[in-house]
């Protein structure tokens, strides 16, 4: 169950509110008045944009740190930078910044 410090970021997948439900694909969520939903279309973005849909998970990354602001944008590079292969670095730094921007843009 969410509580009002939870987010929930969903990925290409349309959210319904049903009265005080979350229909979120198959599943239900109880949800409670002043919680924050965000529909972060991840593998859009990394499909279309970088024609590369496996970086839709460093998208959904930056927008998560852009959400919550747990950690900053750069400790989110530095991150990006020590777990990615240098082949595929430049991508998903690319892919990272869009998951930044994608709030701006939804």
């Amino acid at each position: 169950m969410l509580n009002k410090t939870n987010y929930l970021c969903s990925n290409s997948i349309k959210i319904i509110p049903i009265i005080s439900i979350i229909t979120y694909g198959r599943f239900q969520i109880p949800r409670k008045k002043g919680q924050k939903l965000y529909d972060i279309l991840a593998t859009q973005i990394a499909g279309e944009e970088f024609k590369f849909p496996v970086v839709a998970n460093v998208t959904m990354f930056g927008a998560i740190v852009a959400i919550i602001k747990l950690i900053s944008r750069e400790s989110a590079k530095k991150t990006v930078e020590s777990s990615v292969p240098k082949k595929a670095l430049e991508i998903n730094l690319k892919a990272l910044a869009r998951g930044f921007q994608s709030l701006m843009s939804s």
